[in-house]
């Protein structure tokens, strides 16, 4: 018995840990740009496929802003960028964003373009590690 308390104990303060350094707007924002970021460089799905590429046509329309062939970035006008946010719930996150246009909801997870790739969490990691830091140290009261 004393065991499982210890335990739920560990667990509880882990998930307070989490939360608050998933709740802090700077870390939310690392999430989003990460996310913009692997959209507009590669055009790819968070498992490594393109999610669309532009045609002739689109090529025409767009007076040659958008070439034929090249991927797809979701940028257009900037409302699905704008859109793009993070929820923190007790021991995960979600990225989610306003993604219906043109009959598709680019936010699906079927699509893939929401979400961060195996590789952007390893270097998500990275990036946090100071962040996490911080917020044990203010937990704590460590100067």
């Amino acid at each position: 018995m004393v065991t499982a308390i210890h335990e739920f104990y560990e667990r509880l303060k882990y998930l307070q840990w989490f939360k608050a350094v998933f709740s802090n707007p700077r870390v939310k924002k690392i999430i989003i740009k990460e996310n913009q970021d692997r959209l507009e460089l590669t055009g790819e799905s968070i498992e490594g496929d393109v999610i669309g590429r532009y045609s002739a046509l689109t090529e025409v329309l767009s007076g040659g802003e958008k070439k034929r062939g090249s991927h797809y970035t979701l940028k257009d006008t900037g409302y699905f960028y704008n859109s793009m946010r993070v929820s923190t719930f007790e021991d995960y996150i979600v990225i989610d964003a306003d993604g219906k246009k043109d009959n598709v909801d680019w936010s699906a997870p079927s699509v893939g373009a929401v979400g961060l790739s195996d590789e952007q969490i390893e270097e998500l990691g990275e990036q946090l590690i100071p962040i996490i830091i911080k917020t044990f140290r203010d937990g704590l009261q460590i100067n």
